[in-house]
């Protein structure tokens, strides 16, 4: 849990400092990165959360 909390605050850090280049820049291929980055960062929440209730689910009843 640790790693994905690490991992959750570099995301964070990652979306912000490409938001805030695009804001001192008006470049906006760093609201692309800033998009690709919440995209991912969705997906693999997901992804952990599906594993979480698949162990809760399947792998605790036995």
């Amino acid at each position: 849990m640790l790693v994905l909390r690490i991992a959750a605050y570099l995301l964070v850090a990652g979306i912000g400092g490409a938001l805030l280049l695009h804001v001192f820049t008006r470049d906006r291929r760093y609201l692309r990165v800033a998009g690709r980055l919440a995209t991912w960062g969705l997906v693999l929440t997901l992804v952990v959360f599906a594993l979480l209730v698949f162990e809760r689910i399947v792998l605790v009843p036995l």
